[in-house]
């Protein structure tokens, strides 16, 4: 099986060879023959060659394209979102600058109501204080008319007149100590309170309660054998604490 193997591989190689000498005979017997064959391969090889360099260089020209529609695209990506984070800049200015504006236009609402409803209730005080002080001059005139006519003596007519002034002098003065002293200067309808109200109070332990409860127990049993010096006590704590009052009065109305 091998011997026939190798001698028909033998036999195609020898066949091959006597081809190839017969066909290189058989140019060399006709020039023309050799030379059109020569150049019919060489126009096939140079054929074949550009068309590889033509292939490669499309398929450079391809990649190159795709390459540069791909920067195109990312730079157009980035240039658009640019704008769109510009754009939504400028959305949110403008909001935070109508919001500003707005809160301002409130603010300013606000406290120019509160500045009008403090002048309102102030006059419409006053105008009380105002009706009070009327229908006192007119109670006076009344009870001073009866008792020039003698229907009320005239030591009581003195005394009515006397309680009648002085409970419009009372309401006056207070309405005045009260506006000037004690009304919130914003806030009609509000008090004004101390800006230091003071320290607070440090946490006792249980011997500090002790000596107050013993403190406490002897001071009641003080008052039980002498009910007197629950007096001079209150006259002398009353005495040893400095009176506290306004450092000075705040301004006649709501400060602009």
């Amino acid at each position: 099986m091998t011997d026939w193997h190798s001698q028909l591989v033998n036999a195609s190689l020898m066949a091959d060879d006597l081809e190839k000498i017969e066909f290189k005979a058989d140019m060399m017997g006709d020039p023309v023959k050799a030379q059109q064959y020569s150049q019919d391969r060489q126009a096939k090889a140079a054929e074949e060659t550009l068309q590889i360099k033509r292939g490669s260089f499309q398929k450079a020209h391809y990649d190159m394209g795709r390459y540069m529609d791909m920067d195109h695209h990312a730079r157009y990506y980035d240039i658009r979102n640019s704008d769109l984070n510009r754009a939504q800049n400028t959305i949110v200015n403008i909001a935070e600058a109508n919001t500003g504006t707005m809160k301002l236009d409130l603010d300013n609402t606000r406290r120019q109501f509160l500045v009008n409803e403090w002048y309102a209730q102030n006059k419409l005080d006053s105008l009380f204080f105002l009706h009070v002080a009327f229908l006192a001059m007119i109670s006076c005139l009344l009870v001073l008319m009866l008792s020039k006519t003698g229907v009320l003596p005239l030591l009581v007519g003195k005394y009515i007149i006397f309680i009648i002034t002085a409970v419009a002098a009372i309401t006056a003065l207070y309405r005045f100590n009260y506006t000037k002293y004690t009304r919130d200067v914003r806030y009609w309808n509000k008090r004004k309170f101390s800006d230091s109200p003071g320290k607070a109070l440090k946490e006792m332990n249980c011997k500090d309660v002790e000596d107050l409860a013993a403190q406490a127990k002897e001071t009641a049993q003080q008052i039980v054998d002498d009910p007197t010096s629950l007096g001079t006590m209150i006259y002398s704590q009353i005495m040893s604490k400095p009176t506290v009052g306004p450092t000075g009065p705040p301004p006649s109305g709501p400060p602009s």
